[in-house]
């Protein structure tokens, strides 16, 4: 019986988000389903704290 309901076949990223995380830029699965690759741009940035010395 269909109910209508969905599932989520696949979670992605499938090992929580990465830091930045932008965008996942491609997303590859297996024929049968059991394996997948993916590539993902990300944002990080650094913050200096420079004093000048007296």
């Amino acid at each position: 019986m269909r109910t209508g309901a969905s599932v989520p076949h696949l979670t992605v990223p499938a090992r929580g988000t990465p830091p930045g995380l932008v965008s996942i830029m491609t997303l590859a699965l297996s024929e049968d389903g059991s394996a997948h690759t993916y590539s993902y741009s990300e944002a990080l940035s650094r913050l200096f704290l420079l004093e000048r010395e007296r």
